[in-house]
């Protein structure tokens, strides 16, 4: 196991925002990490700024990979519950059947919670979130100081 002495992304947080480039960077590496994964045919399921580790020397590493699951050619989907309630995709919730795209969604209320400093519905219980996620439009950063463009990448 590899110590990584940075710490996670939610502590970084906890001290205050991160600057636009730095999101932007982070997250590049972030989305890297998933394509190695994804090409590997795992998930990793609970994609979040505690799980998204930054080395002394500026690596990003993502990190818990107790939930991850595995792909295969008989089967290529999942339907398991798993995750952590602001940042599970509404096919998770909804115990549908699910692919690499789970991944794509927590990345994104990541990217979220990395400028607004905490995920969408945080006020909520997470059982109330767990109801709501599913049964509405998905969110969008609420800090107004974020660049067009990155906002836009953040919509997608």
């Amino acid at each position: 196991m590899e110590y990584v002495g940075g710490g996670s992304v939610l502590q970084i947080l906890q001290m205050g925002s991160i600057d636009e480039i730095y999101c932007q960077i982070i997250l590049r590496d972030v989305l890297k990490g998933l394509n190695y994964l994804h090409q590997n045919n795992k998930i990793h399921r609970d994609i979040k700024c505690g799980n998204i580790l930054i080395s002394e020397y500026a690596q990003v590493k993502l990190a818990d990979f107790g939930v991850a699951g595995e792909l295969t050619k008989f089967t290529n989907k999942r339907r398991t519950f798993v995750g952590t309630p602001y940042w599970m995709a509404p096919e998770v919730i909804k115990e549908e059947e699910y692919g690499t795209a789970v991944d794509i969604w927590s990345f994104g209320i990541s990217a979220i919670e990395m400028v607004d400093t905490k995920p969408p519905r945080f006020e909520e219980h997470p059982m109330k979130a767990l109801m709501t996620i599913p049964q509405v439009e998905p969110p969008v950063p609420l800090n107004m100081n974020i660049s067009k463009i990155f906002r836009a990448f953040i919509a997608l």
